[in-house]
């Protein structure tokens, strides 16, 4: 984080004297912290910076698929594969189209218990940031776990279901305008979250 006086900040100053920094933020519904982004945006308001706090605007695509991705940075992050595998059932039971997306870590390490997906399910494994971001555009709603494309899914204006377990969504949460974050309440193993609890937060979209 700068001072305020420092060399980045004085360079940054000197190449946009005029610049506004803009911040996605957004607060909690059950308002008991300030998510890290907002805080940062304080303290750059106390340094004398011109900060602007938005929210991405709503992105509704009534008719789009459910697009998942179940990875993430960390094992211990991601909601075990055999319950992915459940909602994926589950989705196609009731006729929701389904798109699964799957980034490097998932294609080189895939996880036990998934490898017949492509054979039942459509799986996509986009290669860049771009065609991630179109596939998650047309999406009614997204589904992940602590993740970067999840954040991406909340920044983009998607309905996102965050999984959480290990990580504390009060500083961590995605930022987007409808967001619906699953957690127990204090830090925990993925296995406390069940399939039930994620179906019926993806019917709300």
């Amino acid at each position: 984080m700068s001072s305020g006086d420092d060399a980045w900040a004085r360079n940054a100053r000197a190449l946009a004297p005029a610049a506004k920094l803009a911040c996605l933020a957004h607060r909690p519904p059950d308002g008991h912290a300030v998510p890290i982004v907002e805080w940062h945006a304080r303290q750059l308001i106390a340094m004398g910076w011109d900060v602007h706090l938005t929210l991405p605007a709503r992105r509704i695509n009534r008719d789009g698929p459910v697009v998942v991705h179940p990875g993430s940075g960390g094992p211990r992050k991601c909601w075990p594969p055999e319950r992915f595998t459940s909602l994926f059932e589950h989705l196609q039971n009731i006729g929701r189209e389904l798109i699964i997306v799957l980034g490097e870590v998932e294609r080189e390490r895939p996880p036990e218990g998934t490898t017949d997906w492509g054979r039942r399910f459509d799986v996509r494994q986009p290669t860049d940031l771009i065609e991630l971001s179109e596939i998650i555009s047309r999406a009614a709603v997204f589904v992940g776990n602590d993740s970067g494309p999840t954040h991406l899914a909340a920044q983009l204006g998607v309905g996102t279901v965050a999984l959480f377990g290990p990580t504390d969504p009060r500083i961590w949460s995605p930022v987007g305008p409808a967001v619906t974050v699953l957690w127990p309440g204090a830090p925990a193993e993925m296995g406390w979250l069940g399939v039930e609890e994620v179906a019926a937060a993806v019917a709300r979209y």
